[in-house]
């Protein structure tokens, strides 16, 4: 009896704290979490065999199973981090687009890696042969260059781990090509650049028998063989894409603000923290030599933010928040190629350089007249080659700067071209293809309009961003909107209080869109504002036209129309206007509800002029 109580007061004790909201927690999740891990990655025959103590050579295979399975985890969850990074850095018209494009490349870069690419990355025999263990049919290790478990990795987790770098080279094009590239382009390029050209090329660097990897080439987690990759394949589609409207016009370079920096801050710091199953992951192993790739690569990283910090504001004369995430993502990139095997202070050296490189690179390429909307080509590609002939000039054992000669940095040399040739011969021919069967550019319109409701018929902020500015009595651009509506009151052509309310209105709808358009390009801003302004002003003209031809009827009905067309015309730009979120709804709704009223006078007034005509 009191064993029984002694149980039944251990276990509602026990229940009672579980129900704390202090037990229930985050802490609690990460148990379960790791208990599921350890529980999925252990390999059968460490558990098959009731009570025989598992060998060493199975434990330490297991450990490597669950390491590697643990960072391919976390390269995965960089696919949350560039989606971050990259909506934050686009226009808020935008995000949906960016947003599905980086959930649905992971989909495909999984599904095609499966078909193909793996085993055409690591697939043993002839590329035609059935026995290469295509769709990942095979359950023998060496059709895929793995030693039997506990030596080797079970293919499982091979599998997955080298998915998620091609995941990872996919999404680097993404921020290239961004807020003008049509979504079903992307989706076939990704899908053939993950089942053909980086398994490919990967083969030659990671394969059993890679032409590079035979001549010594060095990329150990892939600065040429992803990033390089991945920021090569968007500058070729960003060059036949050409630039978003407004960047480059009248010889000048119009910055495009990010929309929103703190969702881009926090995808540079998931990418940071995935970066750590990139590059230790990448050992393929739970050994020691993990946490010492760990620390050169946070070196690195730390080096780049600080060195784009120091450059951007020596150089601008303020420290650029862009250029501190694309610094640390610099520095790591640049690591990636020799983190396994530099110095710390070489990894400071490398981290550095990457972080100066990067933002000279971005300016030179904008004087290119190339578009890169989130510097994916200044991080991933120029900083991939940084780091892969850095990889010849540090590296402990090969380097020329641990006195080994130049014969190393030949090799990256050599290394860097052929994947570069074949990557852009590959990317040219495919967006080419794409961009003359299907058309690779939204049009005009749907530009400016934003991708979002073009492409996906939806808004990330809906009735979210409202505009303030006119209403701001210490704002001096609403002051000097308020200065040219009284002025505009006194003008002639203004007939009525009707016609007044419409001038006035519109004006105030132009001017909303000019103070809203910090983030959007000029051309987009001049460009609405500039109808909305005319057409409100033809309205006027014309009634004040109409009002003068009443002695007229067959002129006076003319002018009529003429205004109503344009009140027609006007009400569609106003609408556009609201649904892009350049102008504030109700603000939208009283220029609008102004303009429909009018446009039923106007209506009434060309069936039965009658009380309108002045009698000679």
């Amino acid at each position: 009896m009191g064993k029984n109580n002694l149980l039944n007061s251990i276990k509602i004790n026990f229940l009672s704290k579980l129900r704390a909201k202090k037990y229930c927690s985050l802490y609690w999740l990460g148990i379960i979490f790791v208990v599921t891990i350890v529980a999925i990655a252990w390999h059968d025959p460490v558990l098959a065999r009731d009570n025989v103590v598992p060998t060493n050579a199975e434990l330490q295979g297991t450990l490597n199973a669950i390491w590697v399975l643990v960072a391919a985890i976390l390269v995965i969850f960089m696919n949350a981090g560039f989606s971050m990074l990259e909506t934050g850095f686009c226009r808020h018209k935008n995000a949906v687009n960016i947003l599905a494009k980086n959930a649905i490349v992971f989909v495909l870069a999984t599904l095609a890696y499966w078909a193909v690419g793996y085993s055409l990355m690591f697939g043993e025999g002839d590329i035609f042969s059935l026995d290469k263990g295509w769709f990942l049919s095979s359950e023998v290790p060496q059709t895929y260059g793995l030693e039997p478990f506990p030596t080797g990795l079970p293919i499982s987790v091979h599998f997955l781990f080298h998915a998620a770098f091609a995941g990872t080279a996919a999404t680097i094009v993404s921020g290239a090509v961004a807020e003008r590239i049509k979504f079903i382009d992307f989706l076939i390029y990704s899908f053939l650049l993950c089942a053909i050209s980086y398994p490919i090329t990967g083969n030659w660097v990671w394969g059993n028998n890679g032409w590079l990897q035979n001549l010594g080439f060095i990329d150990f987690a892939g600065s040429t063989a992803v990033h390089s990759v991945g920021g090569l394949s968007g500058l070729i589609g960003s060059i036949l894409l050409g630039p978003r409207i407004g960047k480059y016009q009248d010889k000048q370079i119009n910055a495009i603000p990010g929309h929103n920096m703190s969702i881009a801050t926090l995808g540079c710091l998931i990418l940071w923290i995935g970066w750590f199953g990139f590059n230790p992951g990448s050992e393929l192993a739970a050994t020691p030599h993990v946490a010492y790739i760990a620390v050169v690569t946070n070196l690195a990283a730390a080096a780049g933010g600080v060195a784009a910090t120091l450059t951007s504001w020596l150089r601008y004369g303020l420290p650029d928040l862009s250029m501190v995430i694309n610094g640390i993502l610099a520095g790591l990139v640049a690591i990636t190629a020799a983190c396994n095997n530099v110095s710390f202070i070489s990894a400071l050296i490398i981290g550095s350089a990457a972080g100066i490189i990067v933002v000279f690179a971005v300016s030179w390429l904008e004087g290119l007249r190339l578009d890169d909307p989130v510097g994916a080509v200044s991080v991933h590609l120029i900083n991939g080659i940084w780091g892969t002939i850095a990889a010849g000039i540090f590296d402990i054992d090969r380097g020329l700067a641990t006195g080994h000669g130049f014969e190393q940095i030949g090799i990256q040399l050599l290394g860097i071209g052929a994947i570069g040739a074949f990557t852009g011969l590959f990317s040219f021919i495919v967006w080419s293809i794409l961009k003359y069967t299907l058309g690779l550019r939204v049009d005009r319109t749907e530009e400016i309009q934003g991708l979002d409701l073009g492409e996906h018929n939806m808004e990330a902020y809906s009735g979210f961003l409202m505009d303030t500015y006119f209403s701001d009595r210490s704002n001096p651009i609403a002051q000097a909107a308020r200065a040219e509506q009284t002025e505009i009151t006194n003008r002639p052509q203004i007939q009525s209080h009707e016609d007044w309310q419409v001038y006035k209105m519109s004006f105030a709808a132009a001017m909303q869109i000019f103070l809203r358009s910090k983030q959007f390009p000029v051309e987009e801003r001049d460009s609405l504002s500039k109808e909305i302004i005319n057409s409100s002003r033809l309205v006027c003209s014309n009634l004040a036209r109409a009002w003068q031809k009443r002695s007229d009827r067959t002129k006076f009905i003319a002018k009529l129309n003429d205004a109503l067309t344009e009140v027609k015309e006007t009400q569609t730009w106003l609408k556009f206007a609201v649904k892009c979120k350049y102008l504030d709804l109700e603000v939208g709704r009283e220029i609008y509800s102004i303009y429909h009223r009018i446009s039923g006078i106007l209506e009434r007034a060309i069936v039965d002029p009658s009380p309108w005509i002045v009698k000679r």
